[in-house]
């Protein structure tokens, strides 16, 4: 190890004005005597400062020299704090005075005032030259010294606002500007986290600096703080993690022991033997320098001298706990308690708050061989012989600050801790009539720095949830193990009914859990692309952190770190791109572990959990804590901590009986309870009835989800149906299948209103029942509204993608489409349908309707299937059903609607997010593409930032109808076995030229693929073995599928096992871009399972490319369908200029920059050939490499419209809701005359909301959101864009 040595810079002489000043900063006093340095707030009030820490016994005096410039009469200001004063308005007990120059001024400091503020001393004549300062402590109550200032004009004295402050002190220190030093990995934080981080990297190969802000290793299993290692090491499937403890780890266990329990020399010999860590102890981090979302240095300031230095590096480790250094880069984070409903969480509150687990300022006592005395002490906090701690030491249930801020109000938390021991001791030796136990004894130590559990959580890729524990979520990056229970602190009840908001002292139950390994994902940041963290601060709940925070766990995951950081450092790559592209690496480095194998002992086996659990807590609370289903005599109940349905059993054919908003405690009785399902005349009840459900794991792409499988007869037709309910997600899903003989299933077309009888009588209000329904509710009352939206694609021939019909229900009447909300006008309650399907043009066997509305019944129709679909020996589905609850208007229901959209397929970066190339758009066709070609594409490709570079049509040795050298067909494909093998004539040496050159760029290949679809794909087994051998034998993952028409129930059953095989034996490493734009096609509620949607052709070569109509498309969509499962094009604008003449909205007069930020909201897709680009389009690839940064964090919220319609002259835009508190905004300004505008968002009024730019032309700004969520914005420019990052304050 290398330590750095500090220059003892005490105090500075500086001139303002005429007046003569000396500044001194009180932490850098030469001899500090009995005074202590406490840095733990510099964050806050601006400064480390001497702390006079007696337990009730004056310190002795600090005591430091200064050079007096002239002789004659100088004032003496201190900056001091009166800490008792938030409890008690008398004068406070941290008392000290000043001495100068041999005389000690008259004013005691310290006991007055209610804030840090300067405060008079005295004067004293002195003569030039040396002098002697210094503070007299006068109680030993934690008296507080930040600077003096000493000057010979009365009227000056320095500010005391902070921001003002910050830059008087480096002035008059006159600090020289900071070095400069270089690192492979830059470690802050030296707590057991940091240390095994920077020694784990150091280890393997990295050149790493290590932060500490205190004197001491170890944070707070520091002898400062006296907190005993705890949870299992070495254990799980990476056992190799935890050994390196045994080096550094003390051996005696128990909280508040003496200091040499604590073994700090140890700690520091273990970093000083590692020649590749250089630590930087006593040095705080206070600033960084960024480049977009990467960090590129720390800056470090010695808590004694004010020394600066900044630390350059590559990669950052947060282990600070408070995530400062994540705070400080602009990392998303978070603090306080989610709520139950977020992340589906039974130990969390029904409400989210501010609450967290506190900091414990710990103590004891020891017995003397005399009677010992302890002064009065009383400021606030009253105890008696009832509210008393009959204690002699305080352990970690000492707790404050459960209701505060862990760092705004940190110095008052410790504080308070500080208070209530010795108001407590006080009593007992002063006042407790019954103190035998406490006459001969003293305080021995009372911590100063406070020990912490909880502060800034700093959010990753993924966020550890209690439901991952207690399922024993198994993911591929599963890393470190955590043990301990999950152990949740909160006020002791006695306590709080004795200092009711006072609190002081907590509680604690211990879940107990099946040891977990948590996803490597969790320890670097989501959106800093170059942060890793480690310790309290990585990516967890509040419920998660319970179990993780104790420090053996933490030790293991500053391991890991250390291990990604050093193949980062050797990949050149980043944190995430080990998670993507180097898992293999990093867990075999797990596997073997760093610690030293010989030598050291095991002696780590204390403060341990006292129960682990032999199986993971699957379904511990049914009725609270993820799905469960139970068949009860004739009723069938299904649901999660969001919804629960209640069937009438039926003998299988189910009927609804009630549906249950949980969340917002509303239960839908059904005012009539009939058959949820029905094909036929039919309507009574089933025979031959089964119930089945289980647990099915989560696969590559799909999450975990119970099923709940029921098979029953009726006549001659077996149905299957399975009930899907997610662990997150407020709707309960329904597949059926039909096998058998479908009778009596005629036309179900409804009579046009038009032909029916006018209403004169009640029987006049009847209507002919629906031939099919495949779900139903019958729901009370007559106020409920609804909308049905209907989309179509075939976006060729289309440019109007959504259409919203919304009415109050009346009579019976059908709708079209494949969404039907539904909200009762009386009490705002909301229910939605989702109809699985294609869009209403292109279903098979349509009806003329999806949905019927009469009153409160509704209904869902137009099942997909024929009575010919259906025969005795195979299983045939109809489409699926999604019935979902919500509340909350408009954004509540389409928050409800995105929670399953966003289950149908798992959002994974590595898989869903690109930025792709297709040159199909620049209307070569095929008469470009071959290996020369390519590589050259590749070269810009790479220069523009693109990661899938997608061959189209042309690639493959046959030839298709769209070929422009020789046209093809699309029948009969396999008549030619090599129809799917690259062209010999364009490609002789296969694709691996290709491929291996953009694996070398960053760049991964993609091609395009048209199953061959005669005899309704009755060849998709050959189809899909072309696929998988593609991906095998080059490593190819991204295929366009195009071409395709599913005219039949046969068609499409063959389809989807196309996509099915083709994902088993990929194990879902292969994704599919299912185009929308011809034919009878999914759509964009069906198929979304195996891919994204290519949603449209449009070319400048036809002059029908028009930004303004692009970015309408995919923000019209975008209410409905996940914006970020949508490729959306942008086009080379510099080609076919003239074609658009002097057309307003042609595409140039838009920049590129901003031609690519339309597409930002869905997957971007550059329509175009690299090699046609003006070397000017290049400088996009700056802001692509920014959007692929925040891209993944962007598209992980709900994403949804903002502003108005797109139009060309619009202020318009997009919004990324990612929890109740932060996100997006995506915000455009077409071409209008107005640099400023309201744009409605999905804020509440009233809500003060911070936004920060991230690119784009915006200014960060802070405002209070106005009526109907609208803010207002501004940006510059016509046609200019800003995406910000937005804070809820």
């Amino acid at each position: 190890m290398k330590k750095i040595l500090t220059i003892s810079l005490l105090l500075t002489l500086c001139l303002s004005g005429f007046a003569k000043e000396i500044f001194v900063e009180a932490e850098s006093f030469a001899h500090k005597g009995g005074w202590v340095v406490d840095q733990q707030f510099m964050d806050t009030m601006g400064s480390p400062y001497l702390l006079a820490h007696g337990l009730g016994k004056p310190v002795a005096d600090a005591v430091t020299q200064i050079d007096v410039p002239s002789s004659g009469e100088w004032h003496v200001y201190v900056r001091t704090y009166n800490w008792t004063s938030p409890w008690c308005k008398a004068e406070g007990p941290g008392r000290f005075k000043v001495r100068i120059g041999g005389r000690e001024l008259d004013s005691v400091l310290g006991s007055l005032g209610d804030c840090w503020q300067w405060q008079y001393a005295g004067s004293a004549r002195l003569k030039k030259g040396c002098a002697e300062l210094a503070l007299t402590d006068l109680g030993g109550f934690d008296g507080r010294c930040d600077a003096i200032y000493i000057t010979d004009d009365s009227a000056s004295i320095p500010t005391s606002r902070y921001d003002e402050l910050v830059d008087f002190r480096r002035q008059a220190l006159n600090l020289p500007e900071p070095q400069i030093r270089t690192f492979d990995f830059v470690v802050v934080g030296g707590g057991v986290a940091g240390m095994c981080a920077a020694v784990s990297a150091a280890r393997l190969g990295c050149n790493v600096a290590l932060v500490n802000d205190r004197p001491v290793l170890g944070g707070n299993n520091s002898s400062e703080v006296r907190v005993h290692l705890g949870g299992y090491s070495e254990i799980g499937p990476y056992d190799g993690l935890g050994r390196m403890i045994r080096e550094f780890g003390h051996t005696r266990s128990g909280n508040a022991k003496p200091a040499e329990y604590y073994e700090d020399d140890k700690k520091q010999s273990f970093i000083e033997k590692e020649r590749n860590v250089t630590l930087f102890p006593s040095f705080r981090a206070i600033d960084v320098r960024m480049d977009g979302n990467i960090i590129k240095s720390v800056l470090i300031k010695n808590i004694e001298t004010s020394e600066e230095i900044w630390l350059d590096a590559p990669l950052f480790s947060d282990c600070t706990g408070d995530g400062t250094i994540g705070f400080l880069s602009g990392a998303d984070w978070r603090t306080g308690r989610e709520s139950r409903y977020e992340y589906a969480e039974s130990l969390a509150p029904d409400k989210a708050d501010n609450m967290v687990m506190g900091a414990s300022v710990q103590w004891y006592s020891k017995e003397e061989n005399a009677e010992t005395s302890f002064p009065e002490f009383s400021y606030g906090i009253e105890f008696n012989s009832n509210n008393c701690e009959k204690v002699t030491v305080g352990e970690w249930k000492w707790e404050t600050g459960m209701n505060c801020d862990q760092v705004h109000d940190a110095e008052r938390i410790r504080d308070y801790g500080l208070l209530v021991v010795y108001s407590n001791w006080s009593f007992l030796k002063n006042h407790f009539s019954d103190n035998a136990k406490w006459r001969n004894r003293s305080l021995d130590w009372v911590a100063y720095i406070a020990g912490k559990r909880e502060s800034r959580r700093l959010l990753g890729d993924h966020i550890l949830t209690q439901g991952d524990i207690d399922n024993n979520a198994d993911y591929p990056d599963a890393s470190f193990t955590t043990t301990w229970a999950i152990d949740l602190h909160f006020p002791d009840s006695l306590n709080s009914k004795r200092f009711p908001g006072a609190e002081f002292k907590a509680a604690t139950v211990h879940n107990w859990i099946h040891p977990y390994a948590v996803p490597y994902r969790c320890l670097y940041s989501r959106n800093i692309g170059n942060l890793f963290m480690a310790g309290r601060n990585i990516s967890v709940t509040h419920v998660a952190l319970g179990t993780v925070r104790v420090m053996r766990t933490t030790a293991m995951m500053g391991e890991v770190a250390g291990m990604a950081a050093s193949i980062c450092h050797r990949k050149s790559c980043l944190p995430r791109d080990v998670y993507t592209s180097y898992l293999g690496e990093l867990k075999s480095l797990m596997k073997a572990g760093v610690g030293k194998t010989d030598g050291n002992a095991d002696l780590q086996r204390f403060n341990l959990p006292d129960k682990v659990l032999a199986k993971p807590k699957t379904h511990l609370m049914p009725e609270t804590s993820g799905t469960y289903s139970r068949l009860d005599g004739d009723t069938l109940v299904v649901g999660n901590i969001f919804i629960e349905r209640k069937y009438v059993w039926n003998g299988g054919n189910l009927m609804t009986f009630s549906l249950t908003d949980k969340k917002n405690g509303k239960v839908h009785k059904m005012k009539s309870v009939r058959p949820d399902f029905v094909m036929t005349s039919f309507n009574g009840k089933g025979s031959a009835s089964s119930y089945s459900s289980k647990r099915v794991d989560a696969a590559s792409g799909t999450p975990a989800y119970l099923s709940v499988l029921i098979n029953y007869t009726e006549n001659n037709l077996q149905v299957m149906r399975e009930l899907k309910i997610y662990d997150d997600a407020p709707v309960i899903v329904s597949d059926i299948s039909l096998k058998g003989r479908l009778d009596n299933f005629g036309d179900a077309r409804e009579i046009n209103n038009a032909d029916r009888k006018n209403i004169e009588f009640f029987a006049d209000m009847k209507s002919k029942p629906v031939t099919a329904v495949l779900d139903r509710l019958s729901l009370a009352g007559s106020h409920w509204k609804a909308r049905a939206v209907e989309f179509t694609d075939i976006t060729d021939w289309n440019d109007n993608l959504v259409s919203e019909k919304d009415i109050i229900s009346y009579r019976k009447n059908p709708y079209r489409g494949n969404i039907l909300f539904l909200e009762n006008g009386v009490d705002s309650s909301g229910i939605f349908f989702l109809k699985e399907a294609p869009s209403s043009d292109v279903q098979l066997y349509y009806g003329g309707a999806d949905f019927y509305a009469d009153f409160g019944e509704f209904s869902i129709t137009s099942p997909g299937v024929c009575s010919g679909d259906i025969c005795p020996d195979k299983w045939t589905p109809v489409y699926t059903t999604v019935t979902g609850v919500c509340c909350g208007g408009e954004f509540g229901a389409l928050k409800a609607l995105r929670s399953y959209q966003k289950n149908i397929r798992s959002h994974c970066r590595d898989r869903l997010e690109m930025v792709m190339m297709n040159t199909w758009g620049d209307r070569s066709q095929d008469s470009k593409v071959n290996e020369a070609f390519c590589l050259a594409e590749l070269e810009k490709a790479a220069r523009l930032g693109i990661t899938v570079f997608q061959i189209d049509d042309g690639w493959q040795s046959g030839k298709s109808p769209n070929s422009a050298v020789a046209k093809g067909s699309f029948k009969n494909i396999w008549d030619n076995p090599d129809y799917w093998t690259p062209d010999p004539a364009k490609y002789p040496r296969g694709l691996a030229p290709i491929v291996d050159k953009g694996r070398s760029l960053g760049v991964e290949i993609g091609l395009w693929f048209n199953p061959s679809i005669q005899n309704d794909f009755a060849d998709w087994q050959k189809d899909a073995d072309a696929i998988i051998s593609l991906y095998r034998k080059y490593g190819i993952r991204v295929f366009k599928i195009d071409g395709l028409g599913i005219p039949t129930k046969s068609a499409e059953t063959n389809l989807r096992k196309l996509f099915d095989k083709v994902l088993s034996e990929t194990s879902g490493e292969v994704l599919f871009n299912l185009d929308a734009t011809a034919g009878r096609r999914g759509g964009y509620h069906f198929f979304n399972e195996y891919g994204n949607i290519f949603l449209e052709n449009r070319y400048t070569d036809w002059g029908n490319y028009y930004p303004y109509r692009t970015l309408r498309n995919l923000w019209m969509l975008s209410r409905y369908v996940p914006a970020e499962k949508i490729q959306v094009e942008f086009l080379n604008k510099w080609r076919n200029e003239k074609k658009y003449g002097n057309d307003p909205f042609a595409p140039a007069n838009y920049s590129f920059d901003y031609l690519f930020a339309i597409t930002m909201a869905g997957q971007p897709l550059a329509w175009m050939e690299a090699s046609n680009l003006p070397e000017e389009a290049f400088v996009t690839g700056k802001l692509i490499r920014k959007y692929k940064v925040i891209a993944p964090d962007f598209h992980s919220g709900v994403i949804l419209p903002i502003g108005e319609e797109p139009s060309g002259r619009s202020w318009t835009g997009f919004q990324s809701v990612k929890d109740d508190r932060s996100g997006y905004i995506l915000v455009f300004r077409e071409n209008n005359g107005k640099q400023s505008e309201f744009v409605k968002t999905w804020f509440d009024e009233g809500t003060n909301v911070h936004f920060e730019p991230v690119f784009g032309d915006g200014d960060k700004f802070s405002c209070t959101v106005d009526r109907n969520g609208e803010v207002r914005f501004r940006l510059p420019k016509i046609n200019s864009y800003a995406m910000y990052r937005y804070v809820i304050q």
